[in-house]
């Protein structure tokens, strides 16, 4: 990978905040689509759903 790439990355996951600000997404979306690691979750996805007879589980 390159080292610019690299960089971002690094960047990206030393924040201190929660979230991505829409110009850190598409970025970070950009270097996934080229390097093929797409994130196929959907953004609606509840983390309760598709565990069955677990769903209650507190988390």
């Amino acid at each position: 990978m390159e080292d610019a790439l690299s960089t971002v990355l690094k960047h990206l996951g030393e924040l201190k905040r929660p979230y991505l600000t829409a110009v850190e997404e598409k970025l970070l979306s950009v270097i996934e689509k080229e390097y093929g690691i797409i994130d196929e979750m959907p953004y609606s996805f509840s983390i309760n759903q598709g565990l069955g007879e677990n769903s209650n589980a507190k988390y």
